[in-house]
């Protein structure tokens, strides 16, 4: 025992190395096992016992206690396929969302400038010319402007619950 450093040995197959090394509190704690297999059989104990004692609930409309593996229910989720941008130019507003994106084509629906319209132009360097739904075009806007954004169109989700007991 040198202050913290300390003197192991190691034993591997017959043949023992001696090391100095550093044990302090931030790595090194008190040994409570007389062995791995002590400790791992505590360990499996110890999740049985988390495990039966969650097992039961209580139910939050009647009050009753029940197992809680006859509560589990299967949630499936149905999603529908990506609308093609043909599709989203003929939907109602109320059916889109505006995200950002990197890239955009020809006929896109977007947002610029506060107001929406179509991509009509594409010209070099990421710049885009927009036709506004009043008819009016935009002059060349740059990708990185943060107010130009894409339609998308808003998937819907249906959950269906079943009960599996």
């Amino acid at each position: 025992h040198l202050g913290s450093r300390h003197r192991v040995r190691y034993t591997t197959a017959g043949a023992s190395e001696e090391h100095e090394v550093d044990l302090n509190e931030m790595n090194h704690s008190l040994q409570r096992f007389a062995s791995l297999h002590d400790f791992e059989a505590t360990r499996i104990a110890y999740c049985k016992k988390v495990v039966e004692d969650g097992r039961y609930i209580e139910d939050a409309i009647t009050g009753n206690r029940v197992d809680i593996s006859e509560q589990i229910v299967r949630v499936q989720m149905e999603v529908r396929q990506h609308q093609d941008a043909d599709s989203i130019r003929h939907m109602a507003f109320d059916d889109l969302e505006w995200i950002s994106d990197t890239v955009f084509h020809l006929g896109d629906r977007v947002w610029a400038q506060g107001r929406e319209g179509i991509v009509e132009h594409l010209q070099k360097h990421g710049r885009y010319v927009v036709k506004y739904s009043d008819g009016t075009s935009s002059p060349a806007l740059n990708l990185s402007c943060r107010h130009f954004k894409k339609a998308r169109w808003i998937e819907q989700q249906t959950l269906e619950l079943k009960r599996l007991h």
